[in-house]
């Protein structure tokens, strides 16, 4: 790829060096509106639905078409109106054009099932969600949940979380505006993510489906400095994703978009046009991938991007000296860039540097003379070299049991070993047709034609009485040798001599032999707890890799702990409910909100029954929202006494200048799990009680009572 060259073109400050590189004015970016408290985008004046002047009409059964109040007209299919966008989305048909007829104020999230094919026309208005729509199990918080197989675009409008976020409606607080698994279009769209959840630091999710931005197609967070806007991350259920800004755009994008994925071929970033970007990263596991995934093709960055995103038609970036938020740009020429340029400004021309990937070839001569080592480009072709060893004749050099020929293509990394034939006294080869020894002068050496779970090499197909012959096993991660045997032609065992490093020898009996191999997969007491999105310096990984090995809570796929996800009220009392051993539980509970179906239905009837849960009122329990500090710390004391533990130590929570607003019910609690350290507090003087329990969290809590309470 593409690297930076050390020669920097500095643009003259003065006006007529300017006119001179410039020729023309080059306008301004254009600006966010800012509210009176800077910062956040200005609110946009909602028409309440009484000034529309039309009338929203139905079509009735009958096909008589009667006028429905003007106030309940919120979308329309052609001249068929509906209450709400969902029961529009749900009448839906293919190709159809659902239009929004006013701002709509506190709306409900919106899923979307799968297989759907339609277009969302906003019309200049906003969507204002008070409440999610849906989310996977336990994670209910998304704004809109798009399925897969479904293609969806999403144009001229703006989408907001309102103020009251999780306070109407369901009552969960919306964490994500839009987790798409669609085919997914956002054109001439605006998405703020002011008012999202506390704690989340993604703005969407879209990764696991394909996405195109169009035109002016904005997303605006509030913290564009530690706030994720969205990843492309792989998971097994949606194995490609393509994420594209095309020729036509010209939005902005605040805040880092994360790549997440080790598959270049399936999981690509394309960003073209001319839109304003915050910073481009890829996860530590997913930097060699990141390299070939995503290309750049143009646009403006808060920070400079990676060489190896920069596509090979690109030879300059430009960073400008007034332009703070976004500095960085790239053109295709050095021109390009000079008249781009304003006073102040730094051209740094990129120069394609990029060196081949290079291989090695080794040779194991396996008694034969040294051969030095090849390093060459890829795909390069080299002669093999012929070895030398007295007393033998050269069969050919092998890549474990397939003989490779010259000459050869370097592709990989690779040590080729020697094969020989024992040349007879007579003077030839051992074969029959090399000389005048027989053939029972060497004995067969056999060795299984199907190996599983490892690889075995033999220095010898054939050997002479007295000779020494080698065998080399090599087991696949994770496995081990089992069994390694080598029997004469009455089925009597030879003693081998561990050479270590895999290597095995023994002596060539008179007679054909046959070895047998097996290798078993390695039983580690220990598992380990591979989470891409867990770094071994994160201050959660020692509790990670407690939880999971000790079965207490899994990751979110097979490569991702999510530890910025919240936890569910039900999750909690499930995790407890397994640590006892998942009891027998007779009868149900008065939760009208657990249906006897639910994963965690025996969980809360158990931790009712026993006093370790009461729920939020007398008939709810509310099995899906997110799990607060406080209500952790209410759960955990009252299990610790149902256990008999010492929950007597108990912590001064007035040094922490939030302590009055920790509810009555969950004082002692809070006070317990803080004095024993379970619960400290977010900073050195708050506590946040109200505060979600994220899920890296929850696995710091578990660690250290499993740890210190219940020893």
């Amino acid at each position: 790829m593409a690297s930076m060259s050390t020669t920097a073109i500095a643009v003259d400050a003065t006006e007529e060096a300017t006119n001179l590189l410039l020729g023309s004015t080059i306008s301004s970016e254009q600006e966010i509106p800012e509210n009176e408290s800077g910062g956040q985008p200005a609110e946009i004046e909602r028409i309440p639905a009484s000034e529309i002047q039309e009338i929203a009409e139905t079509e009735k059964a009958d096909g008589v078409v009667e006028p429905i109040p003007e106030s309940e007209g919120v979308a329309a299919i052609g001249n068929k109106y509906y209450k709400t966008l969902a029961a529009a989305v749900k009448e839906a048909a293919s190709g159809d054009t659902i239009t929004i007829l006013n701002d709509v104020n506190e709306a409900p999230g919106i899923s979307v099932p799968s297989g759907k094919e339609f277009t969302i026309d906003f019309d200049g208005h906003t969507y204002t969600l008070s409440n999610p729509g849906a989310g996977s199990t336990g994670t209910e918080t998304n704004g809109f949940q798009l399925l897969q197989g479904s293609n969806i675009t999403f144009k001229n409008g703006t989408i907001r979380i309102s103020d009251k976020n999780g306070s109407v409606g369901s009552g969960n607080p919306i964490g994500r505006i839009i987790q798409n698994y669609a085919n997914l279009t956002l054109e001439n769209m605006q998405i703020y993510a002011e008012n999202q959840a506390g704690g989340e630091d993604y703005a969407l999710s879209f990764n696991c489906g394909d996405i195109v931005f169009k035109g002016d197609t904005s997303i605006y967070v509030t913290d564009p400095e530690n706030t994720i806007v969205f990843d492309i991350c792989k998971f097994s259920s949606y194995p490609s994703v393509a994420v594209v800004f095309d020729e036509s755009y010209t939005g902005t994008i605040q805040g880092t978009i994360v790549y997440d994925s080790s598959d270049s071929e399936t999981h690509k970033l394309e960003i073209k046009g001319n839109g304003t970007f915050g910073k481009i990263e890829a996860t530590p596991t997913s930097t060699d991938a990141a390299k070939d995934a995503i290309t750049v093709y143009s646009g403006h960055y808060a920070e400079s991007v990676n060489t190896d995103y920069l596509d090979e038609s690109l030879n300059a970036e430009l960073k400008s000296a007034s332009n703070t938020e976004a500095p960085y740009s790239y053109y295709h020429t050095v021109d390009e860039a000079i008249q781009a340029a304003e006073p102040g400004d730094t051209i740094t021309v990129i120069e394609d540097n990029s060196v081949p990937q290079s291989y090695t070839v080794s040779f194991d001569g396996n008694g034969g003379n040294a051969i030095a080592s090849v390093t060459v480009p890829e795909k390069t072709e080299i002669t093999l070299p012929t070895p030398i060893r007295e007393g033998y004749e050269f069969e050919g050099w092998y890549d474990g049991d397939k003989l490779v020929k010259s000459p050869y293509t370097v592709t990989a990394d690779v040590t080729l070993t020697a094969h020989w034939d024992r040349i007879s006294s007579g003077g030839g080869a051992s074969h029959p047709e090399a000389g005048s020894t027989s053939s029972s002068d060497r004995y067969e050496i056999t060795k299984p034609s199907k190996v599983e779970n490892g690889s075995i090499k033999v220095s010898d197909s054939k050997a002479e009485k007295g000779d020494t012959v080698t065998i080399t096993v090599t087991p696949d991660e994770g496995y081990e040798l089992d069994k390694l045997a080598v029997y004469d032609e009455d089925g009597d065992k030879i003693g081998l001599k561990d050479k270590g490093d895999g290597k095995f020898t023994f002596e060539m009996p008179k007679g054909d032999v046959e070895i047998e191999v097996s290798f078993a997969l390695i039983e580690d007491e220990t598992v380990k707890a591979n989470f891409a999105d867990v770094a071994a310096d994160a201050w959660y990984a020692d509790a990670v890799q407690y939880v999971y090995e000790n079965g207490i809570m899994s990751g979110t796929s097979e490569t991702t702990f999510s530890p910025d996800l919240t936890t569910t009220r039900g999750m909690i009392v499930t995790i407890l409910y397994r640590l006892e051993n998942e009891p027998t539980v007779t009868g149900t509970t008065a939760f009208t909100d657990v249906a006897a179906d639910q994963y965690y239905a025996n969980a809360v009837a158990w931790a009712a029954q026993n006093g370790i849960v009461s729920g939020i009122d007398a008939t709810t329990f509310a099995p899906n929202n997110a799990i607060t500090r406080e209500q952790m710390a209410a759960i955990l004391y009252r299990y610790a006494q149902f256990k008999g533990y010492d929950v007597s130590v108990k912590a001064d929570l007035s040094v922490y200048t939030d302590a009055a607003q920790v509810s009555t019910y969950a004082t002692d609690a809070m006070a317990w799990a803080n004095g024993a350290q379970l619960i400290t507090g977010t900073s050195q003087t708050t506590l946040t009680p109200a505060g979600n329990a994220t899920r890296a969290q929850v696995a710091t809590i578990l660690m250290r009572f499993c740890e210190n309470i219940a020893k």
